[in-house]
Formats: C-alpha cells, structure tokens, sequence
C-alpha cells in the first residue's frame, strides 16, 4: 500500500508526521494519503470566511470565542515582518474555527468597530443551549438586546436563536411574542404560535 504524507494545503511531503486521518484517493484504491489537516479539497467547501476587523485585541476575542463554542481551534496565524504594520512580530491575522466554520480575526486598529449590521447565527437545539451561550457571550461586559440578539464584549453581535424559530414566528402570534423578548423561550415560543 503506497502512502503519501500531506502539508496543511494538502501538498504531498517528504516527512510523516503523526496522522490524525486517513483517506483513499478513489473508491477501492490501497493508495492512501495520511494528512494532519484539511486538504485543499475540504477547505474548499468553506470558500466563503466571514473576516472580522479588531483593534488590537483579535488573539483575546479568538481565545474568548473558542473557550465558548465546541469543536473550536487556532488553525494558522500571521505575524507582522519589517513591511508593517505595526511592530515586528505582532499579530495580524488569526484563522480560526468555531464549531468547524472557518472566521479570519484582524489587528487593523481603531476606526473601524463591529457594527449591528453584521452578526452570528447560533442554532440552539434546547433551551438549556439558549441559556449557556446566552450567559457565556453576555459575560464581563456584553450586553442583551431583544429578538435574541446580543452583543458581546468585543462588541461583536450574535442571535441566538432555537432550530425552529422560523417555525415559530410564521405565526403572528408568535412573531409577537418574539418580538416582546430579549432572550429567546422555547416554551413561550411554542405556546403563543400554537394558538394562532
């Protein structure tokens, strides 16, 4: 059985690091590529990043988002050379996963802060989900504002919100009752747009 060792852009290599998986090329092949992250070709159903501007404080919010969400991991980092910006060797981009989709953080500096216009969409199964991101993305100086939405102390914006909340709200009785909450309530939700 041949194997092949692949880089993190899925190039082959000489070395062979510890493998974290294995895969066949093509259905029923002994060939096998053994890589120790996404090759190109399952970066490429991420083609799309949402790409996040910070002052100079993107390591803090990366540590911060990780520490909340599952299946969450630093992927690679850029430091700053002598061509700028910023000091030799400060950060400048982060590459990040949460929850297994890609998010690019910047150092750009001040000028441009997060805005409501842009936010994350957090499906939540159950209302015990709600509550914990709910409490984890308000702490030390988030704040909530209403229809689930909320900001956290980056000033980032999230909507948390349950998996049928579409559902809910087709409803008129339950877009009222929606639009009457800060954090969303499954049971509140289900019972107003049960009656429309």
């Amino acid at each position: 059985m041949h194997r092949t060792v692949c880089d993190e852009w899925g190039v082959a290599t000489t070395t062979n690091p510890r493998p974290e998986k294995t895969f066949p090329f093509e259905p029923h092949s002994n060939d096998y590529a053994v890589c120790t992250h996404p090759t190109i070709a399952e970066r490429i159903v991420n083609k799309i990043t949402p790409f996040l501007w910070f002052n100079d404080n993107a390591e803090a919010a990366a540590d911060f988002y990780i520490s909340i969400f599952p299946n969450s991991r630093k992927l690679r980092e850029l430091r700053t050379t002598e061509a700028g910006p910023g000091p030799i060797g400060s950060l400048l981009l982060l590459d990040i996963e949460l929850n297994g989709q890609p998010v690019i953080l910047m150092n750009g500096g001040p000028g441009h802060p997060p805005t409501d216009a842009f936010s994350f969409s957090v499906e939540c199964e159950t209302q015990t989900e709600i509550d914990r991101y709910w409490s984890q993305l308000t702490a030390n100086g988030g704040s909530e504002i209403m229809c689930g939405w909320l900001k956290d102390k980056f000033g980032l914006h999230w909507q948390i919100v349950p998996k049928d909340v579409y559902k809910y709200v087709s409803h008129p009785a339950g877009m009222r009752a929606m639009m009457a909450m800060k954090k969303m309530d499954i049971a509140t939700l289900k019972q107003a747009a049960s009656k429309s």
